[in-house]
């Protein structure tokens, strides 16, 4: 990213990307980038419009993009205009998703002298997809939204900067087949810019926190005794930390994260989720980082 930086970004930093709703700059910005794409070529290996004496590419079918856009993207206007009413920020970023699917750089093409146009010989997805990815987390930086597109061709929620590094890279081995599985979707869903999948991501880190209260021997309460006893030797801090999990669980009791009930309370904003998902995170990760289960 360092080589994208604008000058005054690597002269005062970048700002933080805490704006969750698509503006109207990141919209305009879009059309732009998808108008020049239109223009140079760039759809034309999914969407070809073909030369009249040959089955070569000269151009990209605008229609039957058109046409696919609509039918996978009914929420987003075609053609694509920079007005007031921006889509729904779900819908645009299912967009970018889409565009990703079908960018490809025409890289040989030659002049066609009968037709007045090129041909388009060969294409490079993996540099037009890769160009595109540039472009697209270039405006996501600029506007203060925080997704990016990576190469997996999804667009995630970046998390706040105390655990992005962590949960970038992070390998769960806690021999335990079923606690990988509900960390991974738990860090998975987190990252998501679904709100509702957010939301469900403390649902899995929190059975996950159930899961790995029972993998020492004894009851529930002995094997989390046990666990705390062998990742926090100092008497001290364990006696912090056994109050932080006591704590823990019963937010996962009282609030509306795995029941339903009207007695739950509901978590209402996207900031609650990550100060609910980091303070539970950061507990698992000392207890199994000190255990020898990450990786």
């Amino acid at each position: 990213m360092g080589t994208s930086l604008y000058f005054s970004e690597r002269e005062r930093g970048t700002e933080p990307q805490d704006q969750l709703e698509v503006s109207q700059a990141f919209w305009s910005g879009l059309i732009g980038l998808i108008q020049a794409r239109l223009a140079d070529g760039t759809f034309a290996e999914s969407f070809p419009l073909t030369c009249f004496e040959s089955s070569l590419p000269v151009d990209c079918n605008t229609e039957a993009l058109q046409l696919a856009v609509k039918g996978e993207h009914p929420e987003i206007p075609w053609p694509l205009l920079a007005t007031s009413t921006v889509p729904p920020t779900l819908a645009i970023l299912d967009l970018v998703e889409f565009f990703h699917r079908h960018v490809s750089r025409p890289m040989q093409k030659f002049y066609h002298d009968y037709g007045r146009h090129h041909h388009f010989l060969t294409f490079d997805r993996q540099i037009g997809k890769a160009e595109y990815r540039e472009a697209i987390n270039s405006l996501f930086r600029r506007n203060r939204h925080p997704y990016e597109i990576r190469e997996d061709g999804k667009v995630h929620r970046l998390p706040l900067p105390v655990l992005a590094q962590v949960l970038s890279s992070v390998q769960f081995r806690t021999g335990d087949d079923g606690l990988n599985q509900l960390l991974n979707q738990a860090v998975d869903r987190f990252q998501h810019p679904r709100p509702d999948l957010r939301k469900d991501s403390l649902e899995k880190l929190w059975d996950a926190w159930d899961r790995l209260k029972t993998l020492y021997p004894g009851d529930k309460k002995a094997s989390t005794e046990n666990l705390l006893a062998a990742a926090v030797g100092d008497p001290k801090f364990r006696s912090r930390i056994e109050t932080e999990a006591r704590e823990l669980t019963d937010l996962g009791n009282k609030f509306m994260i795995r029941h339903a009930e009207t007695d739950k309370i509901p978590i209402t904003s996207d900031r609650q989720i990550d100060y609910l998902f980091h303070r539970l995170f950061a507990l698992m990760w000392l207890l199994l980082g000190e255990t020898g289960r990450l990786s």
